[in-house]
């Protein structure tokens, strides 16, 4: 669900999270093909989505596996922030706070195989963890109000996270996603209408 990327485009372009954006990605998105597509091809996406939360909720009802993704490297979705907007929608479409968490955590974990390792707060696992302000069983969108970061034992303070990565702006982007990205939007990949 978090590919829907025709109805949130205006809040997108508003959100404050894409200044943590390279401008080299955020130059690919706005050539994207269909960005700036014709009000019927985008009302029909628009109207996917109730569609979309239905089978989700039946799915999750009716015992099927659900797992979180984040359809990375699609346009306007920023790896991390947008596992929460999934996460949201997951809540929205009628799962539980704890299911939608579980889906990004303990069930993901298992899909690939290592829910021995990760996925779960327990001793003897792997565990990377973020503290929040509030509480995303009450209100998922707390997730995104991180206060600390601990990757492989080491604090991280997310304001450095950030301006880490922005520190980084001025050196290209050469990484196997952003590559398929640039593929894409140059037309040296083929599209779905093309396959």
């Amino acid at each position: 669900m978090g590919s829907l990327w025709p109805r949130r485009e205006h809040v997108f372009l508003q959100d404050r999270r894409r200044d943590g954006v390279h401008p080299q990605l955020l130059d690919l998105w706005e050539r994207f093909p269909y960005r700036r597509c014709e009000p019927a091809k985008r009302l029909r996406f628009q109207r996917a989505l109730p569609n979309l939360k239905r089978f989700l909720l039946r799915c999750h009802q009716r015992g099927l596996v659900v797992g979180a993704g984040t359809d990375t490297p699609f346009i306007y979705l920023i790896p991390g922030f947008s596992l929460h907007d999934e996460l949201a929608l997951c809540v929205d479409a009628g799962l539980q706070p704890v299911d939608a968490l579980r889906a990004a955590t303990a069930t993901n974990a298992k899909i690939v195989g290592l829910d021995g390792e990760i996925g779960r707060i327990k001793p003897g696992m792997k565990a990377d963890l973020l503290a929040v302000r509030g509480n995303p069983l009450d209100r998922i969108d707390d997730l995104g109000r991180v206060e600390l970061v601990v990757r492989e034992g080491v604090r991280l303070d997310p304001n450095e996270l950030q301006q880490a990565a922005r520190d980084r702006f001025g050196e290209p982007v050469d990484e196997p996603i952003f590559r398929d990205l640039q593929a894409y939007v140059t037309g040296d990949m083929p599209t779905y209408a093309q396959r």
